[in-house]
């Protein structure tokens, strides 16, 4: 008893869910399949692609494995993304644009007038990416999905995971949704099993467990306000955040604070990311999680 294929179950509620056509939606085995994905039909030897230069790693990663060009774009001093200066480094070799939005690592947003203002810009050769895999966090009236956009653009699409509000991360499932096109093609060149059974399951379960994300929203914004309390009293520089996770500036070696809160069962993502000041990516858990992850971090800075 293979998986079903197409997921037409789970692709059936998430259409219903966006008020899209079945057609339109992709799930696979996680958003860094689909990026590859996206990857495998979209770029050829020598093609440009254009992300933020501290941004989720995959994108260039993928590039690279593809043959591809990676174009890192600089973010801007309140550690966002630079859609100017993305519309500005658009060529003819443009293939792909990645907006991670919320961004990861640094968890800022670019605003719907700014996005708006971007994909006026960008010409029908190049495709835009708009990952919102955190997006169930934002919690301001200045962000808008472009899961909508893509539904009806030739060259616009937008990621959803299971990773983060639903807390589906060890099961991987994630989705894309685009025209109709684009998402005809990328089922002829996916595996024909990509989602195992109970993946499947979960995230049907998951969209209908409304109680389940209320409380996941409810923890992560306790720990936004526990964290940067603790920041705050520790006289450390760190940047708003709309995803589960907040940037923070630290003046000692990242990977040395890594190692060290490590040894006391704390494992936090180090930001080492050239041409930028140290940084730790902390993600939010419960009170007493966050509470021992400050109590390692103090102890860490200290040493």
């Amino acid at each position: 008893m293979y998986p079903e294929s197409q997921c037409v179950e789970l692709v059936n509620k998430l259409a219903a869910l966006h008020g899209i056509k079945p057609a339109q939606v992709l799930v696979s085995n996680g958003l860094d399949n689909i990026i590859t994905l996206i990857g495998m039909l979209l770029i050829e030897e020598g093609a440009e692609v254009i992300y933020g230069d501290a941004s989720f790693p995959m994108y260039a990663i993928m590039t690279l494995k593809m043959g591809g060009v990676p174009v890192g774009i600089p973010m801007t001093e309140r550690m966002e993304l630079d859609l100017g200066a993305f519309a500005a480094a658009i060529t003819e070799k443009t293939k792909l644009i990645f907006v991670c939005n919320p961004n990861n690592p640094t968890g800022t947003i670019k605003k719907t007038g700014e996005v708006e203002s971007f994909l006026k810009k960008v010409p029908d050769h190049a495709v835009v990416v708009f990952d919102e895999a955190y997006f169930d966090y934002v919690d301001t009236d200045d962000y808008s999905s472009m899961l909508g956009v893509a539904a009806q653009r030739e060259n616009v699409i937008a990621l959803r995971t299971f990773s983060k509000i639903y807390g589906l991360a060890g099961v991987r499932v994630g989705y894309l949704v685009a025209n109709e096109e684009l998402v005809r093609m990328m089922l002829k060149i996916r595996e024909p099993f990509p989602v195992n059974r109970i993946a499947q399951a979960g995230a049907v379960a998951a969209l209908g467990d409304n109680e389940f994300v209320e409380r996941s929203r409810k923890v992560n914004a306790d720990g936004k306000q526990q964290y940067t309390r603790a920041f705050g009293e520790m006289g450390l520089k760190y940047y708003e955040t709309h995803a589960n996770f907040i940037y923070v500036e630290i003046d000692k070696s990242p990977s040395d604070v890594f190692n060290l809160m490590l040894r006391d069962g704390v494992i936090i993502r180090p930001q080492a990311i050239p041409g930028y000041k140290g940084a730790l990516r902390i993600s939010f858990g419960t009170r007493e999680e966050n509470e021992r992850t400050i109590v390692a971090l103090k102890k860490a800075l200290s040493a």
